[in-house]
């Protein structure tokens, strides 16, 4: 029988039990490295090794081999389920170089499917997977990024926070400055929340931005414009929609103006973060159109880790 684009999963053993353990942190319990087995996700496979062993968690390294023996068969190449097995031992003989470490309980996984993004998703949702890390490559052409993009069907589909660390980004290599965007909203509040705890964990500072949308012509007339961003009315409002929060760590505040991407990517690189966080809505399509705006691009272009933040449920 061939071997069909389905959830097939190959379990490789190898992991070790966590012995002498002296992580302290507790918010991640299951994390879920998935590579595709190139070197642009060393930094990625890094930052996930050194989360679960600052949190103790299990770590899931998973792979998902696109070939399919249906797909082979359809381009009429022969014996097409005997080299579809060859290319998952192959995958599975990969995941095994990883190196085991004594401190860190790891389950390696071989999927099959057609859709790397779906079964990233299918995994972390069977696994009650807490945080997914992913690598990607930034690139600079948007129609490259938003077609066929494992990345974006994660950031768009996943129930659990995402951390996302490009080939260009450091490895998360102990963090000592987080920013976070927020736009006063519930959703971002909960990434503020989130944010806060990995701050007091880590003994990071965090700063919180708040950025404003500029002054806009109306598309009807173009001398009719909006007013000004009142920054000291935003001022006021940060402080009191920070207060309601109780936050884990006391932030650093700022009020910023532009396009918010460009200014949360500015506050990255203004204040040397390690980290960016950035909240996301629900799966439908006002969660579509604000990952399209904001999480996504920061993702594409950020030098530093970014996790964005879904709140549960949602």
């Amino acid at each position: 029988m061939p071997i069909t684009p389905q959830y097939i999963l190959e379990t490789v053993s190898g992991g070790h039990d966590k012995k002498g353990s002296t992580t302290t942190m507790a918010i991640y319990n299951k994390i879920l490295f998935a590579t595709d087995l190139t070197p642009k996700a060393q930094h990625a496979q890094e930052a996930a090794f050194r989360l679960a062993r600052e949190h103790g968690a299990t770590l899931h390294l998973l792979h998902v081999n696109v070939l399919s023996a249906l797909h082979m068969e359809y381009r009429g190449l022969q014996k097409a389920d005997d080299y579809v097995q060859s290319v998952l031992a192959a995958c599975r003989a990969s995941l095994q170089e990883v190196p085991d470490q004594p401190d860190l309980t790891i389950e390696r996984s071989v999927i099959t499917d057609e859709s790397p993004g779906r079964a990233i998703l299918h995994y972390a949702d069977q696994h009650g997977i807490d945080l997914i890390v992913l690598g990607t490559d930034h690139v600079t052409s948007p129609e490259r990024y938003l077609t066929g993009s494992a990345v974006l069907k994660v950031l768009h589909g996943s129930r659990a926070p995402v951390l996302v660390n490009g080939n260009e980004a450091a490895a998360l290599t102990g963090v000592q400055r987080i920013v976070v965007g927020t736009d006063l909203s519930d959703t971002s509040a909960d990434a503020l929340r989130h944010a806060a705890e990995l701050a007091s964990e880590y003994k990071a500072e965090l700063i919180v931005s708040y950025v404003l949308v500029p002054p806009m012509a109306t598309p009807y007339d173009v001398q009719q414009v909006l007013e000004s961003p009142d920054h000291a009315a935003a001022e006021t409002a940060l402080e009191r929609f920070l207060d309601g929060l109780g936050l884990a760590v006391n932030p650093r505040r700022e009020v910023r103006s532009g396009r918010a991407h460009l200014e949360l990517l500015e506050s990255v690189k203004a204040h040397g973060a390690d980290l960016l966080v950035v909240g996301a809505s629900g799966h439908g399509a006002l969660g579509r159109i604000f990952l399209g705006s904001t999480a996504d691009r920061v993702v594409q272009h950020a030098r530093c880790p970014v996790l964005v933040h879904r709140t549960p449920g949602s």
